[in-house]
This record gives structure tokens, sequence and C-alpha cells, in this order.
């Protein structure tokens, strides 16, 4: 009976450890696929395009934050332009911004230090 529980445990985890690989490797494969795809396309943008013309050769952005800062609205389109691993948490750096002011609709901006700068001027 103990043998019989022996081999049910290390099955059922080697199930589990199994499973997990398995998972984490399509979802890998997946943000690889859409993170070369993106940059690719991203490199088609600069500033002054309007956002209507950045979902056109974009798409759907894969997250939106919007910040006000002042008196201004600042609407960043991120797009993933890295790949992640689905057993860590994933890094906002996977992602570019597209900084878009929102009473233009403009792109302003496709740097990262300019979507730092407004992150850490709300905190102020």
């Amino acid at each position: 009976m103990k043998k019989i529980m022996l081999a049910f445990i290390v099955l059922f985890l080697a199930a589990a450890v199994a499973w997990l690989f398995l998972f984490n490797g399509i979802g890998h494969y997946k943000s690889m696929v859409l993170a070369k795809q993106n940059s690719s396309s991203i490199a088609k943008l600069k500033s002054g395009i309007s956002k209507k013309e950045v979902l056109r050769i974009m798409g759907p952005p894969n997250k939106i934050e919007v910040y006000a800062v002042g008196n201004r609205i600042f609407e960043f389109l991120l797009y993933r332009t890295g790949s992640f691993d689905n057993l860590v948490k994933d890094k906002n750096t996977n992602f570019t911004p597209v900084a878009i002011d929102s009473s233009s609709g403009l792109v302003l901006s496709l740097d990262r230090k300019f979507y730092e700068q407004i992150l850490n001027s709300r905190h102020k």
C-alpha cells in the first residue's frame, strides 16, 4: 500500500512539473512572437502621428495607462516588445510606451524616459 501511495505521489508531482513547463513554454513562445511583431511595427511610428494611425499600424495595445499631470492628460499605449516567463511577474520594461497627448490625439513620444518622467511626476 505504501509503495502504491508513493508511486501515485511521484506520478502526480511529475505530471504537475511537466504541465508547468508546457504551460510556461507556450506562453513564452507566444510572447516572443508578439514582441517580435510589435518591435518591427513600432519602428514605423514617429512623433506627431495620430492615435488612429498608431492603432492602424500596431493594432490594439497590450495595456493602456492614463495619467493627469497638471492640466494635461497623457495616454500611454503599451505594446509588448519583450518576452516574459509565465512563472515570474511580467515586467513593465517588456512594453514600449507610446505617449499620446489626449488634447490633440497625437503621439508625443516613443521614449521610455518620457513615460518614467510622467510616472515620477505624479508622485511628487
